[in-house]
């Protein structure tokens, strides 16, 4: 079970992640920050190679979060973790400049910020090079709560008015798509420009899930679904999409698994990516009747606005 962090409201809940296969897999459980409370631990776990992987997502909105990181690290010889997680990134990055962190959205800089920019890079990449230095693999992660919300579309259920927003621009999407592919190239540039290891793909876009949500009338309930699903040999697309046909009705979100699968190619596919690894922390975001229940949604509500919801990437 990873932890879901609502930022801006310091919600903490457990939901289940799914994993999303790639050539290079990497299994990871996030942990993400509630205030005065920068670095968590996560469980450890088995990487394919048998290496076992402890990972920590590092929120860092500010320079002095990141500085205190830096301070503890320079206090021990070896951490209790193998693994960082820079966070977060905004997926919306038309207007990144190599050597700044403006416009970027990680400690502070959603826009120009302070004007101080390539002070805060240098400074992100010279703890990106300590923490190497320490044996530990470093992560930029892209996403998260407040950056994974259209305000403009899911307002307060985004959190507060006075927050900084951002989603996940849609490859599939002809007003976006341009965006899209400037965004996502500029995300791997930002990874190699800091000298970090991979990508962390934290998708948790409630808004767009929600939105594209089908209607499945809620008979058979989740569960049978789920066991049909798995006893034809596991959530893949094809299985999927045969569970969503016939009277009309669908179990899947379609539209949000091709946004994530599009997305994921745009930067994997990249060529100055082939050295990257990739993780995710990917909720079952909108995901109904799961979120439903933890939301107090009527039955009703979750009969209407859709059935699970899967990541799924085929290749």
């Amino acid at each position: 079970m990873s932890i879901f962090s609502k930022r801006n409201n310091s919600v903490l809940f457990s939901i289940k992640s799914f994993v999303i296969g790639m050539s290079s897999l990497l299994v990871t459980m996030p942990v993400c920050s509630a205030p005065n409370e920068t670095l968590k631990t996560s469980a450890a776990l088995v990487q394919n190679d048998s290496k076992k992987v402890v990972t920590v997502y590092l929120l860092i909105d500010t320079p002095e979060q990141l500085q205190r990181y830096v301070d503890d690290l320079k206090k021990i010889d070896k951490a209790n973790f193998n693994r960082v997680v820079f966070s977060f990134v905004r997926p919306t990055l038309p207007h990144y400049e190599p050597g700044s962190l403006a416009n970027t959205g990680i400690l502070g800089y959603f826009d120009q910020g302070d004007g101080n920019g390539v002070t805060a890079f240098e400074h992100l990449k010279a703890a990106v090079a300590l923490s190497k230095l320490k044996s530990i693999e470093t992560f930029l992660s892209v996403g998260g709560w407040n950056y994974s919300c259209n305000y403009s579309i899911y307002g307060d259920q985004c959190g507060a008015a006075n927050m900084n927003y951002d989603y996940f621009p849609d490859p599939n999407n002809a007003a976006e798509a341009a965006l899209a592919n400037s965004s996502y190239q500029n995300l791997v540039a930002l990874t190699n420009d800091l000298g970090m290891d991979g990508i962390d793909f934290d998708y948790e876009e409630f808004w767009h899930a929600d939105a594209y949500a089908k209607n499945w009338g809620g008979d058979p309930w989740a569960t049978e679904i789920a066991e049909q699903i798995i006893k034809q040999g596991g959530p893949s697309y094809k299985n999927l999409m045969s569970i969503a046909t016939g009277s009309g009705s669908s179990y899947v979100m379609p539209n949000t698994v091709n946004k994530v699968a599009s997305i994921l190619h745009l930067i994997t596919d990249n060529p100055a990516a082939n050295k990257l690894r990739f993780a995710t922390a990917a909720p079952p975001v909108g995901a109904r009747p799961i979120t439903g229940f933890v939301y107090g949604d009527t039955k009703e509500d979750i009969d209407s606005k859709g059935g699970l919801w899967w990541i799924m990437v085929e290749g």
